[in-house]
């Protein structure tokens, strides 16, 4: 059974709401309990009842104001499709206030289980049970030409650039990348199926800058190395030019400055 403890969900700021599902041993051990008022009122307590776990999030209501911290994961209404509290697109105040919102328990999970791994490794390394020094800092997933290429959706926590559309027959729902965020740096915060089959990213912008949305893979592409962009700029510099002369087409362009990473130093 998936679950998250009460005591690192108050930890985010998330609070407990009537309806939410919790296990704990006033319900008999793995019991399932529904959270009326009197409930939500004695796990919310500080440094109470953090040893229960939650199973399921119940709807809550809109309050008009952002509920929890900008980097959570929520779902508006019955919609699939997850989103950063923060994100451009969720206007709370500009939601009806019959409008109904929850944390997404995926994301939640999937960083509880990753802080505690961390956790794990720093406990074990203070202890000296590890010989070698481990870096903590996960390096990011690469994402390749060749995965972009092949419209491969890239991992969680992977770096990548937003794409000109390749497709126009996936444009439907706006699962593209607009013209405004083509060429974005941007971070994979969730990768999730939408509920008509169709595989989906929520990203925000890598800069810390209040940006994000979701899109499908075609609106991702990797970040081009030093010797990609030099590669791209000489078949430019080839294929562009009417002449047959391609040495001489490739020194021009390398006199002009054309070809990245290559300085022209003759005279």
């Amino acid at each position: 059974m998936k679950k998250i403890p009460v005591g690192w969900l108050k930890e985010k700021g998330i609070k407990l709401a009537v309806g939410d599902v919790v296990i704990g041993s006033l319900c008999g051990g793995d019991e399932e309990y529904i959270l009326d008022e009197t409930g939500v009122k004695a796990l919310n307590k500080p440094n109470q009842f953090d040893g229960y776990y939650l199973i399921s999030f119940a709807d809550r209501p809109n309050t008009g104001k952002q509920p929890v911290g900008g980097d959570v994961m929520v779902n508006i209404e019955n919609e699939a499709i997850a989103y950063r509290a923060d994100s451009p697109l969720i206007v709370w105040e500009s939601l009806e206030f019959d409008t109904s919102w929850k944390p997404n328990f995926d994301a939640l999970r999937e960083l509880y289980e990753k802080e505690t791994a961390m956790q794990k490794s720093a406990d074990e390394i203070e202890k000296g049970n590890k010989v070698v020094i481990m870096d903590l800092h996960t390096p990011k997933p690469a994402f390749t030409k060749a995965m972009s290429d092949a419209d491969m959706m890239p991992s969680v926590d992977t770096v990548c650039v937003m794409a000109p559309s390749r497709d126009a027959g996936h444009g439907r729902c706006g699962f593209i990348a607009t013209p405004e965020h083509v060429g974005l740096i941007v971070k994979i915060e969730h990768v999730f199926t939408s509920r008509t089959g169709i595989e989906l990213a929520a990203w925000t912008t890598d800069d810390g800058k209040l940006k994000g949305g979701v899109c499908s893979a075609i609106a991702f592409d990797a970040i081009q190395t030093d010797e990609e962009k030099a590669i791209d700029n000489l078949s430019a510099s080839i294929f562009m030019n009417e002449s047959s002369n391609i040495p001489s087409d490739i020194l021009t362009a390398i006199k002009a400055g054309k070809i990245h990473g290559v300085k022209w130093v003759g005279e």
